[in-house]
Protein backbone atom coordinates (compact mmCIF):
# COMPACT_ATOMS: atom_id res chain seq x y z
CA UNK A 1 0.00 0.00 0.00
CA UNK A 2 1.07 3.56 -0.72
CA UNK A 3 1.61 5.62 2.09
CA UNK A 4 -0.15 8.43 3.46
CA UNK A 5 -1.21 11.43 1.81
CA UNK A 6 1.22 14.89 4.04
CA UNK A 7 -0.67 17.83 4.76
CA UNK A 8 -0.19 19.99 1.66
CA UNK A 9 1.09 23.42 2.84
CA UNK A 10 -1.06 26.19 1.34
CA UNK A 11 2.07 28.70 0.98
CA UNK A 12 4.21 26.10 -1.06
CA UNK A 13 0.88 25.42 -3.46
CA UNK A 14 0.71 28.76 -3.89
CA UNK A 15 4.04 29.42 -5.07
CA UNK A 16 4.20 27.01 -6.94
CA UNK A 17 1.39 27.82 -9.74
CA UNK A 18 2.97 31.73 -9.13
CA UNK A 19 5.35 29.88 -10.60
CA UNK A 20 3.42 27.63 -13.32
CA UNK A 21 1.94 30.90 -14.18
CA UNK A 22 4.67 33.17 -14.98
CA UNK A 23 5.26 32.75 -18.45
CA UNK A 24 1.76 32.89 -19.07
CA UNK A 25 1.08 36.47 -16.82
CA UNK A 26 4.61 37.90 -18.50
CA UNK A 27 3.06 37.28 -21.69
CA UNK A 28 -0.36 38.41 -20.75
CA UNK A 29 1.20 41.67 -19.44
CA UNK A 30 3.83 42.43 -22.86
CA UNK A 31 0.51 41.78 -24.94
CA UNK A 32 -1.79 44.00 -22.73
CA UNK A 33 0.83 46.96 -22.58
CA UNK A 34 2.18 46.17 -26.30
CA UNK A 35 5.87 45.87 -25.19
CA UNK A 36 8.82 45.33 -26.98
CA UNK A 37 12.39 44.91 -25.83
CA UNK A 38 13.96 45.69 -23.16
CA UNK A 39 10.90 46.55 -21.59
CA UNK A 40 9.26 43.10 -22.73
CA UNK A 41 12.51 41.55 -20.89
CA UNK A 42 12.15 43.08 -17.85
CA UNK A 43 7.96 42.22 -17.37
CA UNK A 44 9.09 38.65 -18.02
CA UNK A 45 12.21 39.06 -14.94
CA UNK A 46 9.28 40.60 -12.75
CA UNK A 47 6.78 37.45 -13.39
CA UNK A 48 9.59 35.06 -12.88
CA UNK A 49 9.92 36.21 -9.65
CA UNK A 50 7.96 33.45 -7.89
CA UNK A 51 11.07 31.12 -8.81
CA UNK A 52 12.98 33.10 -6.11
CA UNK A 53 10.54 32.72 -3.51
CA UNK A 54 10.33 29.00 -3.84
CA UNK A 55 14.03 28.80 -3.14
CA UNK A 56 12.88 29.91 0.80
CA UNK A 57 11.43 26.10 0.96
CA UNK A 58 14.98 24.25 2.09
CA UNK A 59 13.88 21.50 3.48
CA UNK A 60 13.81 18.90 0.95
CA UNK A 61 10.98 16.38 1.30
CA UNK A 62 12.80 13.88 -0.77
CA UNK A 63 16.25 12.85 -0.68
CA UNK A 64 18.78 12.24 -3.55
CA UNK A 65 19.74 9.68 -4.99
CA UNK A 66 21.92 8.30 -7.20
CA UNK A 67 19.34 8.30 -10.55
CA UNK A 68 18.63 11.99 -10.19
CA UNK A 69 22.39 12.64 -9.27
CA UNK A 70 23.35 12.43 -13.22
CA UNK A 71 20.13 14.50 -13.95
CA UNK A 72 21.14 17.23 -11.97
CA UNK A 73 24.99 16.65 -13.33
CA UNK A 74 23.73 17.38 -16.78
CA UNK A 75 21.65 20.26 -16.49
CA UNK A 76 24.72 21.78 -14.34
CA UNK A 77 27.17 21.21 -17.21
CA UNK A 78 24.07 22.51 -19.65
CA UNK A 79 24.07 25.83 -17.40
CA UNK A 80 27.85 26.02 -17.60
CA UNK A 81 28.08 26.03 -21.59
CA UNK A 82 25.00 28.48 -22.05
CA UNK A 83 27.04 30.73 -19.71
CA UNK A 84 30.50 30.68 -21.90
CA UNK A 85 28.16 31.13 -24.84
CA UNK A 86 26.89 34.37 -22.76
CA UNK A 87 30.30 35.34 -21.96
CA UNK A 88 31.33 34.91 -25.46
CA UNK A 89 28.58 36.52 -27.36
CA UNK A 90 28.47 39.80 -24.69
CA UNK A 91 30.35 41.98 -26.77
CA UNK A 92 29.86 40.91 -30.12
CA UNK A 93 29.35 43.64 -32.97
CA UNK A 94 25.81 41.96 -33.23
CA UNK A 95 23.93 43.17 -29.99
CA UNK A 96 20.37 41.36 -29.27
CA UNK A 97 17.23 41.89 -30.67
CA UNK A 98 15.81 42.81 -27.43
CA UNK A 99 17.68 45.36 -25.40
CA UNK A 100 21.67 44.77 -26.31
CA UNK A 101 23.86 42.52 -23.92
CA UNK A 102 22.11 43.40 -20.57
CA UNK A 103 19.36 41.41 -21.97
CA UNK A 104 21.50 38.79 -22.84
CA UNK A 105 22.67 38.40 -19.43
CA UNK A 106 19.01 38.77 -18.08
CA UNK A 107 17.81 35.86 -19.84
CA UNK A 108 20.70 33.88 -19.43
CA UNK A 109 20.24 34.31 -15.28
CA UNK A 110 16.50 33.96 -15.88
CA UNK A 111 17.32 30.87 -17.71
CA UNK A 112 19.29 29.18 -14.90
CA UNK A 113 16.87 29.54 -11.93
CA UNK A 114 13.77 28.68 -14.58
CA UNK A 115 15.76 24.95 -14.72
CA UNK A 116 17.63 24.79 -11.39
CA UNK A 117 13.78 25.71 -9.90
CA UNK A 118 12.11 23.64 -12.21
CA UNK A 119 14.63 20.53 -11.37
CA UNK A 120 16.30 20.86 -8.47
CA UNK A 121 13.35 22.67 -6.15
CA UNK A 122 11.21 20.20 -7.24
CA UNK A 123 12.55 17.61 -4.26
CA UNK A 124 11.54 19.92 -1.51
CA UNK A 125 7.84 19.94 -2.64
CA UNK A 126 5.61 16.55 -2.41
CA UNK A 127 3.98 14.89 -5.46
CA UNK A 128 0.42 15.95 -3.77
CA UNK A 129 1.42 19.79 -3.53
CA UNK A 130 2.52 19.50 -7.08
CA UNK A 131 -0.61 18.05 -8.23
CA UNK A 132 -2.34 20.20 -6.67
CA UNK A 133 -0.76 23.12 -8.19
CA UNK A 134 -0.71 21.98 -11.55
CA UNK A 135 -4.71 21.67 -11.11
CA UNK A 136 -5.14 24.99 -10.50
CA UNK A 137 -2.88 26.37 -13.03
CA UNK A 138 -5.25 24.31 -16.04
CA UNK A 139 -8.01 26.32 -14.72
CA UNK A 140 -6.32 29.92 -14.74
CA UNK A 141 -4.21 29.16 -17.70
CA UNK A 142 -7.15 28.31 -19.98
CA UNK A 143 -8.75 31.66 -18.32
CA UNK A 144 -5.50 33.57 -19.56
CA UNK A 145 -5.36 31.91 -23.05
CA UNK A 146 -8.96 32.76 -23.58
CA UNK A 147 -8.49 36.22 -22.61
CA UNK A 148 -5.27 36.37 -24.81
CA UNK A 149 -7.52 35.33 -27.81
CA UNK A 150 -10.67 36.66 -27.63
CA UNK A 151 -9.64 39.71 -25.89
CA UNK A 152 -6.88 40.67 -28.15
CA UNK A 153 -7.42 38.62 -31.47
CA UNK A 154 -8.84 42.28 -33.42
CA UNK A 155 -5.10 44.23 -32.76
CA UNK A 156 -2.80 41.44 -33.06
CA UNK A 157 -2.38 38.36 -35.32
CA UNK A 158 -1.66 35.17 -33.19
CA UNK A 159 0.05 32.66 -34.00
CA UNK A 160 -2.28 29.61 -33.65
CA UNK A 161 0.24 27.21 -33.25
CA UNK A 162 1.15 29.20 -30.19
CA UNK A 163 -2.18 29.21 -28.76
CA UNK A 164 -3.50 25.74 -29.45
CA UNK A 165 -0.34 23.88 -28.04
CA UNK A 166 -0.80 26.24 -25.06
CA UNK A 167 -4.69 25.40 -24.81
CA UNK A 168 -4.08 21.53 -25.25
CA UNK A 169 -1.36 21.60 -22.61
CA UNK A 170 -3.60 22.89 -20.16
CA UNK A 171 -6.50 20.45 -21.31
CA UNK A 172 -3.70 17.13 -21.09
CA UNK A 173 -3.19 18.40 -17.66
CA UNK A 174 -6.72 18.81 -16.32
CA UNK A 175 -7.53 15.27 -17.84
CA UNK A 176 -4.68 13.83 -15.85
CA UNK A 177 -5.10 15.45 -12.56
CA UNK A 178 -9.07 15.87 -11.71
CA UNK A 179 -10.74 12.60 -11.05
CA UNK A 180 -14.37 13.60 -12.47
CA UNK A 181 -14.96 11.94 -15.88
CA UNK A 182 -17.07 14.11 -17.14
CA UNK A 183 -15.10 17.06 -16.57
CA UNK A 184 -11.63 14.71 -17.55
CA UNK A 185 -13.60 14.29 -21.22
CA UNK A 186 -14.51 17.78 -21.21
CA UNK A 187 -10.30 18.20 -21.13
CA UNK A 188 -9.70 15.82 -23.82
CA UNK A 189 -12.26 17.70 -26.22
CA UNK A 190 -10.25 20.49 -25.66
CA UNK A 191 -7.04 18.81 -25.81
CA UNK A 192 -7.72 17.43 -29.36
CA UNK A 193 -10.79 19.78 -30.61
CA UNK A 194 -8.81 23.36 -30.31
CA UNK A 195 -5.95 22.57 -32.28
CA UNK A 196 -8.18 20.93 -34.98
CA UNK A 197 -10.52 24.40 -34.28
CA UNK A 198 -7.44 26.30 -35.08
CA UNK A 199 -5.79 24.34 -37.84
CA UNK A 200 -2.96 23.80 -36.52
CA UNK A 201 -1.50 20.24 -36.99
CA UNK A 202 1.90 20.18 -35.02
CA UNK A 203 -0.28 20.35 -31.93
CA UNK A 204 -2.71 18.14 -33.21
CA UNK A 205 -0.07 15.64 -33.90
CA UNK A 206 1.82 16.31 -30.74
CA UNK A 207 -1.09 15.92 -27.79
CA UNK A 208 -2.33 13.12 -30.15
CA UNK A 209 0.87 11.75 -29.58
CA UNK A 210 1.20 12.38 -26.16
CA UNK A 211 -2.28 9.53 -25.72
CA UNK A 212 -1.03 6.99 -27.47
CA UNK A 213 2.46 7.38 -25.70
CA UNK A 214 0.48 6.91 -22.11
CA UNK A 215 -0.77 3.13 -23.18
CA UNK A 216 2.16 1.96 -24.56
CA UNK A 217 4.36 3.00 -21.31
CA UNK A 218 1.32 1.65 -18.82
CA UNK A 219 1.24 -1.67 -21.09
CA UNK A 220 4.48 -2.61 -21.27
CA UNK A 221 5.93 -2.42 -17.93
CA UNK A 222 7.04 -6.09 -17.70
CA UNK A 223 8.07 -5.85 -21.74
CA UNK A 224 10.74 -3.04 -21.84
CA UNK A 225 13.21 -5.23 -23.72
CA UNK A 226 10.73 -6.02 -26.48
CA UNK A 227 9.30 -2.61 -27.03
CA UNK A 228 13.24 -1.50 -27.33
CA UNK A 229 13.52 -4.12 -29.32
CA UNK A 230 10.23 -3.42 -31.76
CA UNK A 231 11.35 0.40 -32.10
CA UNK A 232 14.74 -0.86 -33.28
CA UNK A 233 13.03 -3.31 -35.48
CA UNK A 234 10.99 -0.94 -36.60
CA UNK A 235 13.23 1.55 -38.04
CA UNK A 236 14.56 -0.79 -40.57
CA UNK A 237 11.94 -1.16 -42.38
CA UNK A 238 11.70 2.71 -42.28
CA UNK A 239 14.97 3.54 -43.34
CA UNK A 240 14.97 1.28 -46.16
CA UNK A 241 11.84 2.60 -47.67
CA UNK A 242 11.61 5.94 -46.52
CA UNK A 243 12.51 7.09 -50.13
CA UNK A 244 9.49 4.85 -51.58
CA UNK A 245 7.06 5.94 -48.37
CA UNK A 246 7.67 9.51 -48.95
CA UNK A 247 7.03 9.27 -52.53
CA UNK A 248 3.75 7.16 -51.80
CA UNK A 249 2.70 9.58 -49.12
CA UNK A 250 2.89 12.39 -51.69
CA UNK A 251 1.68 11.19 -54.63
CA UNK A 252 -1.30 10.14 -51.96
CA UNK A 253 -1.66 14.02 -50.75
CA UNK A 254 -1.91 15.53 -54.39
CA UNK A 255 -4.49 13.17 -55.05
CA UNK A 256 -6.56 13.87 -52.24
CA UNK A 257 -6.51 17.67 -52.67
CA UNK A 258 -9.36 19.83 -53.04
CA UNK A 259 -10.95 16.79 -50.71
CA UNK A 260 -14.23 17.94 -48.60
CA UNK A 261 -13.25 15.59 -45.68
CA UNK A 262 -12.62 17.83 -42.80
CA UNK A 263 -9.68 15.40 -41.63
CA UNK A 264 -7.78 15.60 -45.06
CA UNK A 265 -8.65 19.42 -45.30
CA UNK A 266 -7.15 19.83 -42.08
CA UNK A 267 -3.65 18.64 -43.44
CA UNK A 268 -3.73 19.64 -46.91
CA UNK A 269 -5.29 23.21 -46.07
CA UNK A 270 -2.67 25.18 -47.37
CA UNK A 271 -0.41 23.14 -49.56
CA UNK A 272 -0.68 22.82 -53.51
CA UNK A 273 0.75 20.70 -55.66
CA UNK A 274 3.73 21.95 -56.42
CA UNK A 275 4.38 22.47 -52.44
CA UNK A 276 4.13 19.16 -51.88
CA UNK A 277 6.67 18.35 -54.46
CA UNK A 278 9.31 20.63 -53.27
CA UNK A 279 8.08 21.00 -49.74
CA UNK A 280 6.06 19.56 -47.94
CA UNK A 281 6.72 20.37 -44.36
CA UNK A 282 7.36 24.34 -45.85
CA UNK A 283 10.63 24.61 -43.34
CA UNK A 284 13.53 22.85 -45.86
CA UNK A 285 14.40 26.47 -46.94
CA UNK A 286 14.42 27.88 -43.18
CA UNK A 287 16.32 24.41 -42.10
CA UNK A 288 18.68 25.05 -44.34
CA UNK A 289 19.24 28.08 -43.76
CA UNK A 290 19.69 27.99 -39.98
CA UNK A 291 21.72 24.44 -40.21
CA UNK A 292 23.79 27.44 -42.29
CA UNK A 293 23.90 29.95 -39.57
CA UNK A 294 24.99 26.77 -36.47
CA UNK A 295 27.69 25.43 -38.92
CA UNK A 296 29.53 29.19 -39.14
CA UNK A 297 29.16 29.25 -35.14
CA UNK A 298 29.35 25.55 -34.05
CA UNK A 299 30.94 25.98 -30.54
CA UNK A 300 29.24 28.87 -28.66
CA UNK A 301 26.57 29.93 -31.65
CA UNK A 302 25.55 33.88 -32.29
CA UNK A 303 24.27 34.43 -28.40
CA UNK A 304 20.72 33.81 -27.12
CA UNK A 305 18.28 35.94 -28.55
CA UNK A 306 19.89 36.62 -31.83
CA UNK A 307 18.30 34.37 -33.80
CA UNK A 308 16.24 36.60 -35.80
CA UNK A 309 18.93 38.80 -36.78
CA UNK A 310 20.80 36.40 -38.70
CA UNK A 311 17.77 34.79 -40.16
CA UNK A 312 16.10 37.75 -41.73
CA UNK A 313 13.46 37.99 -38.64
CA UNK A 314 12.17 34.38 -39.57
CA UNK A 315 12.64 32.03 -37.11
CA UNK A 316 14.22 28.32 -38.14
CA UNK A 317 10.88 26.28 -36.70
CA UNK A 318 13.36 23.84 -35.26
CA UNK A 319 13.35 24.34 -31.11
CA UNK A 320 16.93 22.18 -31.24
CA UNK A 321 18.05 24.31 -34.32
CA UNK A 322 17.78 27.98 -32.41
CA UNK A 323 19.18 26.17 -29.36
CA UNK A 324 22.06 25.22 -31.26
CA UNK A 325 22.29 28.95 -33.20
CA UNK A 326 21.87 30.82 -30.29
CA UNK A 327 23.96 28.63 -27.86
CA UNK A 328 26.16 26.49 -29.72
CA UNK A 329 25.87 23.06 -30.33
CA UNK A 330 27.79 21.48 -27.72
CA UNK A 331 25.42 23.00 -25.36
CA UNK A 332 22.37 22.42 -27.24
CA UNK A 333 23.56 19.02 -27.27
CA UNK A 334 23.85 19.17 -23.40
CA UNK A 335 20.26 19.90 -22.93
CA UNK A 336 18.86 17.30 -25.43
CA UNK A 337 21.04 15.16 -23.83
CA UNK A 338 19.36 16.37 -20.27
CA UNK A 339 15.55 16.09 -21.83
CA UNK A 340 16.13 12.35 -23.23
CA UNK A 341 18.06 11.33 -19.95
CA UNK A 342 14.56 12.26 -18.17
CA UNK A 343 12.56 10.66 -20.12
CA UNK A 344 14.46 7.50 -19.92
CA UNK A 345 14.05 7.56 -16.05
CA UNK A 346 10.78 8.09 -16.25
CA UNK A 347 9.93 4.77 -18.10
CA UNK A 348 12.67 3.25 -15.57
CA UNK A 349 10.61 4.27 -12.60
CA UNK A 350 7.77 2.70 -14.45
CA UNK A 351 9.44 -0.51 -15.00
CA UNK A 352 11.16 -0.57 -11.21
CA UNK A 353 8.88 1.03 -9.09
CA UNK A 354 5.31 0.03 -9.53
CA UNK A 355 4.59 0.35 -5.79
CA UNK A 356 4.85 4.06 -6.77
CA UNK A 357 2.74 4.30 -9.41
CA UNK A 358 -0.51 3.20 -7.32
CA UNK A 359 0.66 6.69 -5.36
CA UNK A 360 0.83 9.10 -8.32
CA UNK A 361 -0.41 7.53 -11.60
CA UNK A 362 -1.59 10.98 -12.84
CA UNK A 363 1.17 12.75 -12.18
CA UNK A 364 3.44 9.46 -13.79
CA UNK A 365 1.08 9.68 -17.09
CA UNK A 366 1.09 13.52 -17.20
CA UNK A 367 5.35 13.45 -17.57
CA UNK A 368 5.24 10.59 -19.88
CA UNK A 369 2.84 12.59 -22.23
CA UNK A 370 3.83 16.29 -21.86
CA UNK A 371 7.44 15.18 -21.99
CA UNK A 372 6.04 13.34 -25.60
CA UNK A 373 4.40 15.86 -26.83
CA UNK A 374 7.03 18.96 -25.92
CA UNK A 375 9.87 17.04 -27.93
CA UNK A 376 7.69 16.24 -30.83
CA UNK A 377 6.81 19.76 -31.04
CA UNK A 378 9.89 21.30 -30.88
CA UNK A 379 11.20 19.36 -34.57
CA UNK A 380 8.69 21.13 -36.39
CA UNK A 381 8.28 25.02 -34.48
CA UNK A 382 10.85 26.61 -32.79
CA UNK A 383 9.09 27.33 -29.24
CA UNK A 384 8.96 24.42 -27.04
CA UNK A 385 12.51 22.74 -25.59
CA UNK A 386 14.66 25.54 -24.33
CA UNK A 387 12.13 27.94 -23.99
CA UNK A 388 11.07 30.27 -21.06
CA UNK A 389 7.96 31.42 -22.85
CA UNK A 390 6.14 28.08 -23.47
CA UNK A 391 4.32 26.42 -20.82
CA UNK A 392 4.81 22.92 -22.51
CA UNK A 393 7.86 23.20 -21.47
CA UNK A 394 7.53 24.09 -17.53
CA UNK A 395 4.71 22.16 -17.10
CA UNK A 396 7.13 19.08 -18.60
CA UNK A 397 9.63 19.72 -16.23
CA UNK A 398 7.84 19.98 -13.01
CA UNK A 399 5.89 17.15 -13.76
CA UNK A 400 9.17 14.58 -14.53
CA UNK A 401 11.44 15.60 -12.20
CA UNK A 402 8.83 16.07 -8.98
CA UNK A 403 8.29 12.25 -9.85
CA UNK A 404 11.92 11.43 -9.93
CA UNK A 405 12.77 12.89 -6.45
CA UNK A 406 9.82 10.92 -5.09
CA UNK A 407 9.86 7.84 -6.77
CA UNK A 408 13.78 7.71 -5.81
CA UNK A 409 12.84 8.85 -2.80
CA UNK A 410 10.50 5.69 -2.24
CA UNK A 411 12.89 3.00 -3.48
CA UNK A 412 15.44 4.35 -0.93
CA UNK A 413 12.67 3.56 2.21
CA UNK A 414 11.27 0.65 0.57
CA UNK A 415 15.29 -0.76 0.64
CA UNK A 416 15.89 0.56 3.86
CA UNK A 417 12.80 -0.85 5.10
CA UNK A 418 13.65 -4.66 3.54
CA UNK A 419 16.99 -3.99 5.66
CA UNK A 420 15.56 -3.34 8.95
CA UNK A 421 13.25 -6.34 8.42
CA UNK A 422 16.22 -8.89 7.13
CA UNK A 423 17.99 -7.30 10.93
CA UNK A 424 14.75 -8.09 12.70
CA UNK A 425 14.85 -11.76 11.05
CA UNK A 426 18.23 -12.38 11.49
CA UNK A 427 17.68 -11.51 15.22
CA UNK A 428 15.19 -13.15 16.32
CA UNK A 429 15.27 -16.94 18.21
CA UNK A 430 15.96 -19.50 15.54
CA UNK A 431 16.28 -17.22 13.06
CA UNK A 432 12.40 -16.65 12.82
CA UNK A 433 11.26 -13.35 12.65
CA UNK A 434 9.02 -11.95 15.79
CA UNK A 435 5.11 -12.22 15.46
Amino acid sequence: MGEAKPKNRSNAIFFLVLFLLSPSVGFLIEVALNLTGGAATMVKSITFMPTFFIWLFRKPVYKSHSLTTPMVSIMAIAIVLTGMSVIKNFSAPVSTLDAGSISLVVKFILLAFFYMTAIWKMRCFSTHEVCRALAIWCLLDMGISFILYFGYTPVRDWNPNSLSLRLATAGFVGMAMFKLPLFRIGMVALAVGMPFALRCRTAFLAITASYMMIPVERFTLKRRSLLILGLILGTIPLMLFATDLAKGGKDLAKRSLGSSNPVIEFFLFDKTADRIDDDFLNRRERWEKGAEIMLNSPLFGVGMGNELFFTGRLRSHNAYLSCAIEIGIPACLAWIVLYVYGFFILFKIGTDLKLDRTDYPNLHMLAVGAMTALLLSSIPESSGFFSLSTPTNLVALVAMSSVIWAAVHRKRQNRLERFRKSLSYASAPGGRRRR
